[in-house]
């Protein structure tokens, strides 16, 4: 039996948009397996936490805001911690 030829070539390294990707696909899988799991106002603050940290990759590295200015990022920091804290006392976790 024979290799096909491109089973001796190494994986080219991976682009900084897979890694991110691979790192959002990660943590949704942990917060899937902590909320499916445990229940709790302490769970549920780490699984804000990780929707957050989500949301903060999203903004750096899909919007293309990672090197926007002060004004921009600051908007999203903001809105990124008022959706926290809407959520949260949603949840009433705090």
């Amino acid at each position: 039996m024979t290799k096909h030829p491109a089973a001796s070539r190494p994986l080219p390294p991976l682009d900084r948009l897979t890694t991110v990707w691979l790192l959002l696909l990660g943590l949704s899988t942990l917060g899937l397996v902590l909320g499916e799991r445990y229940s709790g106002p302490g769970v549920a603050g780490l699984v804000l936490m990780l929707a957050l940290c989500k949301a903060q990759l999203l903004v750096d590295h899909f919007m293309g805001l990672r090197h926007a200015g002060p004004w921009w990022r600051g908007l999203m920091a903001a809105y990124l911690l008022i959706l926290g804290a809407v959520i949260g006392a949603a949840y009433s976790i705090w």
